[in-house]
């Protein structure tokens, strides 16, 4: 189960390579299609390392598999979200990078966010480790204010909470919901997404989590 954003649809976006002022803009047309349930295949614009851009149609295709941990190939690069910790200062998900990385997008109104969120806990005690954390962005436009008091009242320990009042990081992932989870490698890139809400604790998606984990840490 999901919580769907506002503004969310299937278009197809397309864009075209042109040269300005001596400048290759590399702007291919945007196609995606579902290799497998568990494979997202896409072909982007490719960044300034030769990573594709991720496609917002490619990852939006979870919200026809919801809970199922569909890897993306080739990995992929998304925006830099604009997030703070709950202090309120900016944070980069450059802070992890060396590691792998679960981002999980959730809000307090979330009722499926919620619900997987003592899992995602689980998870972070099973599997954190200088290799893999935990980074849980809360979308609650209050902020702090929302989500330390759930936080508390919950006694949810051991994740890296982030705080994104302005949407950014449901923009930058291509969020058609809540929850949405992540799985960013070392170098920041995405290789595998779940949308709607998960059993974290599955020996099924943690047996499939170390194998990225290993695969992505060589």
């Amino acid at each position: 189960m999901m919580l769907r954003l506002p503004g969310w649809n299937t278009a197809k976006t397309k864009v075209r390579a042109l040269r300005t002022a001596g400048t290759l803009r590399a702007i291919l047309t945007i196609t995606a299609t579902l290799a497998t349930p568990q494979a997202v295949r896409a072909e982007q614009i490719v960044s300034t390392d030769g990573t594709p851009a991720c496609s917002a149609e490619a990852d939006k295709m979870g919200i026809r598999m919801l809970g199922v941990l569909m890897e993306t190939t080739p990995p992929c690069r998304h925006d830099a979200p604009q997030v703070t910790d709950r202090a309120g200062q900016p944070v980069s998900l450059d802070l992890w990078r060396g590691k792998v990385i679960l981002v999980n997008l959730w809000a307090t109104w979330c009722q499926p966010c919620l619900k997987e969120m003592p899992s995602l806990m689980d998870l972070q005690r099973t599997l954190g480790s200088e290799r893999f954390q935990v980074v849980a962005i809360s979308q609650d436009l209050g902020g702090a204010r929302q989500v330390d008091p759930y936080l508390a009242r919950n006694a949810l320990t051991g994740l890296d909470v982030l705080l994104d009042p302005k949407g950014s990081a449901g923009k930058a992932f291509h969020a058609p919901g809540l929850p949405v989870s992540i799985l960013l490698d070392p170098q920041g890139r995405q290789i595998a997404r779940l949308t709607g809400e998960a059993d974290w604790t599955s020996p099924k998606i943690v047996d499939r989590l170390k194998e990225l984990i290993n695969a992505a840490s060589r």
